[in-house]
């Protein structure tokens, strides 16, 4: 589907057209995206701060939801 626009008729109307379909191309033009891999490497202090649930009642921890902001103590 298409629009015919006559310059000769409208001449403002197909510069405003004009202007917008070079546009529309620009934003859609080919853009080159690299991906690396990355290691999924987890340290010793990464391990040491993991905790059983066990564990977690033992100390008590509190955390905070990331949305509001409240903090909460996990029972």
């Amino acid at each position: 589907m298409g629009i015919y626009i006559s310059k000769e008729k409208d001449e403002d109307l197909y510069n405003q057209v004009a202007k917008e379909v070079d546009r529309i191309k620009r934003g859609s033009e080919h853009r080159t995206i690299s991906v690396q891999k990355v290691e999924n490497k987890k340290s010793e202090t990464t391990k040491q701060q993991s905790f059983t649930k066990a564990e977690n009642k033992k100390h008590n921890q509190t955390g905070y939801c990331i949305r509001t902001g409240v903090e909460f103590h996990q029972c």
